[in-house]
């Protein structure tokens, strides 16, 4: 119990982790094999049965805007078959210098660069696949239960799906939005991925390029934004998602509000140029739910607008062109 000794202890932590962190810089991008196999482990068990994790190289870096980093360089997962359903070429983990100092480890941010992924969509599930790909449904939490009938009654606009889509996000992201908060998670993001996805039920395929996402998180008030665009029927497309909590009630909002998305997007068929039905129509909408504390639907609401386009039909091609009003 000598204060002064547990002190001279605690500066010589300090500054051995100050001049390991000079090096580093000085050094520039250094191998970290344990690190390596961290990381597949913690994203293989993450993807459940049948997946494996493989990574070229796991170093240690610094960079000017995200500082103190650990990169992954060419992750690959493959499904039971071997065939490779992700490919990233670089993954960038923010790690807490401040939190090395107590021999914790905290991701701060993930950045995704130039991935490539491939999805499939058999039914409610949703998983890494391709039309080969066997899919074994993972051990944990029960999936969200469907929005209540009640909830979306003369409040979506015709379109339920849009308000059936954001109750299953709210309900599937709570425990892991609390749990990156505590964890003292900031930031997630792709840039440029390319994303196939493959619809079992409608037997269609579609590819994604250009793909990016930025999700923030706020510590403070719990509350996240994230901003999607990608490549559709019509062109580039956006979307943003914001999830607001009422400090005082414990209640929360969860928005989304979108442009340049078109009817061919939600139904792929009006964008197949072999149907005698194509529609090339841009749409505007907002979709938001209240929630309560305890998790029930107080509030729904959802709006789109048509924005000015075109419909062609018929074998001989005839065009009807509609006006924004």
């Amino acid at each position: 119990g000598n204060p002064y000794s547990e002190l001279w202890y605690t500066w010589i932590v300090v500054l051995v982790a100050f001049f390991g962190a000079m090096l580093l810089v000085m050094a520039g991008p250094t191998d970290f094999g344990i690190a390596r196999d961290r990381i597949a482990g913690i994203i293989g068990r993450g993807l459940g049965p049948g997946y494996t994790v493989d990574i070229r190289r796991a170093v240690i870096d610094f960079d000017p805007v995200l500082g103190l980093v650990v990169r992954a360089d060419d992750l690959d997962v493959r499904d039971s078959g071997k065939t490779v359903v992700a490919h990233v070429p670089s993954t960038r983990f923010a790690i807490d210098a401040y939190a090395l100092l107590t021999f914790r480890v905290e991701v701060k941010q993930v950045e995704l660069t130039n991935p490539e992924f491939s999805f499939v969509r058999d039914g409610g599930a949703l998983y890494l696949g391709n039309a080969n790909t066997e899919h074994a449904t993972p051990s944990g939490p029960a999936a969200p239960a469907p929005l209540p009938d009640a909830a979306g009654d003369s409040a979506d606009g015709g379109f339920p799906d849009l308000l059936a889509g954001l109750y299953i996000l709210d309900r599937g992201i709570e425990p892991q939005l609390q749990m990156a908060i505590d964890r003292g998670f900031e930031s997630f993001a792709v840039v440029s991925g390319t994303v196939t996805l493959l619809d079992r039920e409608a037997g269609q395929e579609r590819r994604f390029p250009g793909t990016d996402l930025n999700v923030t998180v706020d510590k403070t008030t719990s509350a996240l934004t994230a901003t999607f665009a990608t490549s559709g029927y019509g062109g580039r497309w956006t979307a943003q998602i914001d999830r607001e909590v009422d400090a005082n009630s414990g209640s929360h909002v969860l928005s989304a509000l979108f442009s340049q998305l078109t009817i061919a997007d939600i139904f792929p068929s009006l964008g197949d140029d072999d149907h005698l039905l194509n529609a090339d129509i841009p749409l505007y909408g907002r979709a938001s739910i209240r929630f309560a504390k305890d998790g029930s639907v107080e509030d729904a609401t959802a709006r789109l607008d048509l924005g000015a386009g075109t419909i062609t039909f018929g074998e001989d091609r005839e065009t009807v062109l509609l006006d924004e009003r």
